[in-house]
């Protein structure tokens, strides 16, 4: 079976009470920007890449839950880790068929007086408490489990 790599984020605000998700209408859920990794893009770059097109956000990287250390004399650096890397099966749609998503989840920060961008219409910020309020059958349930690690 094919194996894609991907990437999801948590895009939070910068005081972790709101997160930005999207209606995905394939999988009619609330879910996390990401996609996936392109050919000779990286995934924390790819992370960034779709917070961008699929919100319209200017995202960066959480401080405090990724590490960046650059080394100029080789232009070196470590690549941000993810906060956890779920495979998950894809079902087959329309041309697509079934395969397996190996998806590195990162925590990105954009500013809440951002507006978000025209690709998806229904986006929008929840808190933590209306992320868990959601009926199972219309959430990711990895949203759920992020927004408890990482929102207050």
């Amino acid at each position: 079976m094919r194996v894609d790599f991907a990437t999801s984020s948590l895009v939070l605000n910068i005081d972790s009470t709101k997160t930005a998700l999207i209606f995905h209408h394939k999988f009619d859920k609330r879910i996390q920007p990401g996609g996936h990794v392109d050919p000779g893009e990286l995934p924390h770059e790819a992370a960034i890449r779709e917070a961008k097109e699929e919100l319209g956000l200017d995202a960066s990287f959480d401080p405090e839950a990724h590490t960046r250390d650059v080394d100029t004399s080789t232009q070196s650096y470590i690549v941000p880790n993810p906060i956890a890397t779920y495979r998950s099966l894809i079902p087959s749609y329309q041309d697509q068929p079934e395969h397996i998503h190996c998806d590195f989840w990162y925590v990105l920060r954009a500013d809440e007086t951002q507006e978000f961008g025209w690709e998806f219409n229904q986006s929008r910020r929840y808190t933590k408490e209306e992320i868990l309020a959601l009926p199972d059958d219309e959430v990711l349930p990895t949203v759920k489990v992020m927004a408890r690690k990482w929102m207050v």
